[in-house]
């Protein structure tokens, strides 16, 4: 399991992202949106202002680091979905 560019930008911009921790908050609340795959679209400011601070390899490594802490999240859950079903078949 993993995010494209698109959600990683997105959760980086619009979460104001200090750290991956603020990106993954903003892809939790927000995974259920219609838009949430759609490319996010600034209107209104000159398009130079609307880039982040960022680097493009910085973004990269954001949305690998973001794609991997989601993985490990989603393992963890398979392993506590595993053991609770198998409490149900032991009851």
């Amino acid at each position: 399991m993993g995010f494209g560019k698109i959600v990683s930008d997105k959760a980086c911009f619009l979460s104001k992202a200090q750290s991956i921790d603020d990106a993954l908050k903003w892809i939790e609340a927000h995974d259920q949106d219609s838009d949430f795959n759609e490319e996010l679209v600034i209107t209104g400011i000159n398009n130079q202002e609307s880039k982040q601070k960022r680097t493009k390899e910085e973004i990269e490594a954001l949305a690998k680091e973001l794609s991997k802490i989601q993985h490990e999240k989603f393992i963890q859950k398979e392993k506590e979905s595993t053991v609770d079903q198998e409490k149900y078949r032991i009851k």
